[in-house]
């Protein structure tokens, strides 16, 4: 299965798994602030995936060509 299907299900989910909660707190939060919750959540789990990413492309760079440090990545 193509890894963008895999990720387009994964988010359909996880934003359906978010709609109860975000009908629970809007009685006490206010909607603008909800809708910057969820899009700051969307956000840091980008980054998290991002940061895996290079990290893991890092790990395989220095596997193939054995430098010690990563060309200058913090990785």
């Amino acid at each position: 299965m193509k890894i963008g299907i895999v990720f387009g299900l994964l988010s359909a989910g996880l934003f359906g798994a978010s709609t109860p909660f975000a009908k629970l707190l809007l009685g006490t939060i206010d909607p603008w602030m909800m809708a910057g919750l969820l899009h700051l959540g969307a956000g840091a789990g980008l980054a998290v995936i991002q940061l895996s990413r290079a990290h893991s492309a890092c790990q395989r760079r220095k596997r193939r060509c054995g430098a010690p440090t990563c060309h200058g990545s913090r990785w």
